[in-house]
């Protein structure tokens, strides 16, 4: 039971897709491309259960969008 006796809140499952590429470029030198959540899946939380048809009580959604990192690393 979540707070005040209300149901409690869940946050639904979701599809993602992360890629990490890394590509040795000189002796000491290494670059890596990482991508997250490449499908850009938005966040659900939902209160109580789902009933039978399906519908939720969805109390919160937001899009956090797809994030690109580049990392370049120098070894001696």
């Amino acid at each position: 039971m979540g707070l005040g006796g209300l149901d409690d809140v869940y946050e639904q499952p979701r599809s993602l897709l992360d890629l990490t590429v890394a590509q040795k470029l000189a002796k000491h030198f290494e670059l890596k491309l990482t991508a997250q959540n490449l499908l850009q899946s938005d966040v659900v939380f939902s209160q109580g259960e789902e009933v039978e048809t399906g519908n939720q009580n969805v109390t919160k959604t937001y899009s956090p969008g797809s994030t690109f990192t580049v990392t370049g690393t120098y070894t001696f």
